[in-house]
């Protein structure tokens, strides 16, 4: 549609011809014009879609892949293209060993989370029971605290002296 430019990708959308007015948002079209990602080979800086462009056209000649196709979507494609040279019993080596491969990560994954899981569950219970122990004691400490407490106001309601109280109270906090 648009030889001899630089723009690679063309964006349409539908709207009424006499207003001008857009029929919807949700239906457009897209078109990738291949042949204006140019002839040479893709440097570093060049856009994503320059890049990717260039090497679908290119793709049927290339024996190597080049600088400048870096990153993973490159990295698959070229992989693809790998498999689709393949002969039959190369490619039926390909895929069990592919399946195997699959297998064994499902088999480690899965073991993963099982034994993330049941660490889980354990460190879980530990917990809990850990932090049963220390809510027993201090229960049990301010129970006593309460106590104590009690008893002070006890003897001093019956007219004891200060110094008598604290040393009584003193005493009893000491034997524990």
């Amino acid at each position: 549609f648009h030889p001899q430019d630089e723009q690679i990708v063309y964006r349409y959308d539908i709207r009424e011809r006499y207003r001008d007015e857009l029929m919807t948002d949700r239906l457009n079209f897209l078109f990738v014009e291949m042949p204006n990602a140019g002839d040479e080979e893709p440097q570093e800086g060049d856009s994503f879609t320059k890049k990717l462009s260039w090497a679908f056209r290119h793709m049927t000649a290339l024996t190597e892949r080049p600088a400048g196709l870096v990153g993973e979507i490159f990295e698959s494609i070229f992989e693809a293209c790998e498999v689709a040279k393949l002969t039959d019993e190369e490619f039926n080596q390909y895929n069990e060993e592919s399946m195997t491969q699959w297998d064994y990560d499902d088999i480690v994954n899965t073991a993963w989370l099982k034994g993330e899981a049941a660490g889980r569950a354990n460190g879980l219970e530990e917990g809990r029971a850990e932090g049963r122990a220390e809510g027993r004691e201090e229960g049990r400490a301010e129970g006593r605290e309460k106590a104590l407490e009690a008893v002070r106001a006890r003897l001093r309601a019956l007219g004891m002296a200060p110094e008598v109280i604290e040393e009584v109270a003193g005493g009893v906090e000491s034997r524990r």
